[in-house]
């Protein structure tokens, strides 16, 4: 199980496999407030890196920065910044070992916003619900209320008979699983393989 697990974390690209890892504590800010990245530095062993030297570049709509930090006793370096602009905010960051040898380097993004007053009161507007539904020929049902479901006598079909097939017995498996053994035992030996 843990093969296959870590398998598919490999096929996918899990971010989390890499030696530098950037961490935003939301993915969306609200203009004004403090964007906390934290920056993850690992060794090949996946270790943590105390004293690692993070070259962190921050582009946001107002503007790039660029910051050296320093990871503390656990290999995290945490840069702190305020959401000055709104719009979409790319970080970068490339670690270092103390000695000078590269670690490795990742890239995240964040966004900052200004919500949206809908956002913030998620109650329905029944009066704008029902004229909606009117104009388009619909019928609004509130919250509690209950509405039976449309029927379409033309739309729907009567099954008369009902038939299972095990899978193992249709033809086409056994068939493609002896092609795909033959098709492999051919390639190896033409490839001097056994």
């Amino acid at each position: 199980l843990r093969f296959w697990k870590n398998s598919m974390r490999w096929l996918v690209g899990d971010p989390g496999d890499q030696p530098v890892v950037i961490e935003t504590s939301r993915e969306n800010f609200r203009l004004g407030e403090d964007a906390r990245v934290r920056i993850h530095a690992r060794d090949a062993s996946f270790g943590a890196v105390p004293g690692a030297l993070v070259e962190v570049v921050l582009r946001g709509p107002d503007g790039d920065r660029t910051e050296t930090l320093t990871a503390d006793a656990e290999g995290i370096a945490t840069m702190v910044t305020p959401a000055s602009a709104r719009g979409a905010w790319r970080v970068k960051a490339t670690a270092r070992h103390p000695d000078g040898r590269v670690l490795g380097s990742a890239a995240s993004a964040f966004a900052v916003t200004t919500r949206d007053p809908e956002l913030d009161t998620l109650q329905p507007d029944e009066s704008f619900l029902r004229a909606l539904a009117m104009r388009g020929g619909g019928k609004y049902v509130g919250p509690g209320d209950s509405l039976d479901p449309l029927v379409d006598p033309e739309a729907g079909r009567t099954v008369t008979e009902r038939r299972a097939t095990p899978l193992g017995t249709a033809p086409i498996v056994p068939i493609a699983v002896l092609g795909a053994l033959g098709a492999s035992w051919w390639l190896r030996r033409r490839r001097g393989l056994r």
